[in-house]
């Protein structure tokens, strides 16, 4: 490592003192710090790389990315799964139900007897099954069916305003800090509480939870800007006046299954879903919030079970990954395009094995996720921002999208 470091920076000094090509000082340095960066991540293993990535490749490609790697993984290999959708029988989704109904603040004595109920084709087999409705006053209410159950509050619709999920520039990850402490109670106490009940729905295998902290002031600061932009939705519909109290004040937890460390992959992986043509989503999709009143909204949705685990194999090295995807994005950003990477992940990815089982070979992949801006169409100073993903096969190096 010491030598391959000493290299780089003779090759740094070489470029610094040569003008034959005439490249600008800052390309120059801005090449010679990604290459010392990529450096120091030589051969490492999963539990050895740092936490983040920060550097400025060029002036159209930059890297400032969180290296998300669970803190349960605890060793450098990962094995093939085979997996299956998990879906919830009739009475599972009527237990959910009733579970959830016991904890939700708006729900009456007679809530149950009040579900819509409704027959629902899903799924590759064609099996019809129930699923449940209860509307338990506006912007409240619960939902439980064959692939997951969802739990809602009026308090939890007024910070859908503020709180985006997904891989996007201005979802929360992006915004709120993590793991801070509020006033009401710690993150711990109330991840404890959420865990439970997850758990009591038949949600196991949870190995990646991240925490995010919904305080005052940048709740109001996110509402301010969406209140400008007239997109406080909830506030516009409601006719309230837009602003949050202490009492808003939240923990928001995202969560996945997976296996060893290793999370099912949480992105909406749009070419793999062409290829596969489910008609139904693969990502891991689970979060809750809680706050001083206790648990005012849960997602649970995309589960998998795991059918059979293969042989553990070495996980190649990120250095070796981003050797292939930088260039590639570099390649890619000239022009009036721009491209920063902002995440990367060690996860799981589905692909379809037998569709009328719904049951999937999970290959362990890592996934530089990025943000790609091009100019807007018709507009001079527009530009548009979509969310873009180089996956490689995390045993084998190759890229598979």
């Amino acid at each position: 490592m010491e030598h391959h470091v000493r290299s780089l920076l003779g090759v740094a000094m070489i470029l610094l003192s040569c003008t034959a090509c005439n490249p600008t000082e800052a390309d120059i340095q801005s090449s010679v710090q990604w290459e010392i960066e990529l450096a120091n991540l030589d051969g490492r293993t999963v539990t050895e790389l740092p936490d983040r990535l920060d550097a400025e490749i060029s002036d159209k490609l930059s890297v400032h990315a969180e290296i998300r790697i669970p803190e349960e993984k605890g060793n450098n290999e990962a094995a093939e799964l085979v997996v299956k959708r998990h879906v919830y029988s009739d009475r599972e989704a009527e237990q959910n139900l009733e579970k959830l109904l016991a904890i939700h603040p708006d729900a009456g004595q007679n809530a149950l007897q009040e579900a819509e109920e409704y027959q629902s084709q899903e799924g590759e087999d064609g099996i019809e099954r129930k699923n449940y409705d209860v509307e338990l006053g506006e912007y409240s209410g619960v939902y439980s069916g064959a692939f997951g159950c969802s739990f809602t509050t009026k308090q939890s619709e007024s910070l859908q305003c503020v709180t985006i999920g997904g891989f996007h520039p201005e979802s929360y990850q992006f915004c709120y800090a993590q793991k801070q402490e509020l006033g009401f109670g710690t993150w711990e106490e109330a991840w404890k509480q959420t865990a439970s009940l997850v758990e009591n729905l038949g949600v196991d295998s949870i190995v990646d939870m991240q925490c995010y902290t919904l305080d005052l002031t940048t709740l109001q600061e996110k509402l301010a800007e969406r209140h400008e932009q007239e997109a406080d939705y909830y506030f516009i519909y409601s006719a309230q006046k837009a602003e949050y109290t202490s009492e808003d004040e939240a923990y928001l937890f995202e969560f996945n299954q997976g296996y060893d460390g290793i999370p099912f992959c949480r992105f909406q992986l749009m070419d793999a879903l062409k290829k596969q043509d489910l008609g139904y989503g693969l990502w891991s999709d689970c979060s809750a919030i809680y706050s001083a009143a206790g648990l005012s909204d849960l997602w649970v949705s995309n589960l998998m079970d795991i059918q059979q685990i293969g042989k553990p194999e070495r996980i190649v090295p990120l250095s070796d990954i981003l050797e292939q995807s930088i260039p590639a994005l570099s390649r890619l950003a000239t022009g009036e395009t721009r491209i920063e990477v902002k995440e990367i992940d060690l996860c799981y990815l589905p692909v379809l094995k037998d569709a009328s089982k719904m049951e999937f070979c999970a290959i362990p992949v890592w996934v530089v996720a990025y943000f790609q801006s091009n100019p807007f169409a018709g507009q001079e100073d527009g530009m548009i921002v979509t969310d873009k993903y180089d996956v490689f096969n995390a045993v084998t190096g190759e890229r598979m999208y």
